[in-house]
């Protein structure tokens, strides 16, 4: 992966000249929402942070133009694995930190018996 890390943001530019295309493809769409994806979820602890959050890939990824199904999957799959890589917080400093994300009703497991 850090080979393809120098290379994300260069990447990310095609796909923002493909999407903003105004005859591009049903396939187009569905590529490049998968590319974006795909990065998303080969650094999924941040290192994407700042690409990722650039105002046209927010925007694409939700965007409610008419499209077969399929492109939407994919469009929603690429949303989700992009705000998780965006959303990325390191508790290896805190190991107990990720518990105050835990809804109350659940802290019960954690109890000893």
């Amino acid at each position: 992966m850090s080979l393809l890390a120098p290379h994300s943001q260069n990447m990310l530019e095609l796909v923002h000249r493909c999407l903003a295309d105004e005859e591009r493809t049903d396939s187009l769409m569905r590529l490049s929402y998968g590319l974006i994806g795909d990065l998303a979820d080969c650094f999924p602890n941040g290192q994407l942070k700042q690409l990722l959050l650039a105002n046209w890939i927010a925007s694409e990824l939700r965007s409610r133009h008419r499209m077969p199904d399929e492109t939407k999957k994919t469009m929603r799959w690429a949303r989700e694995v992009s705000d998780y890589a965006i959303d990325f917080v390191d508790y290896t400093d805190h190991p107990f930190r990720w518990l105050k994300l835990l809804p109350s009703r659940l802290l019960f497991l954690l109890e000893p018996l």
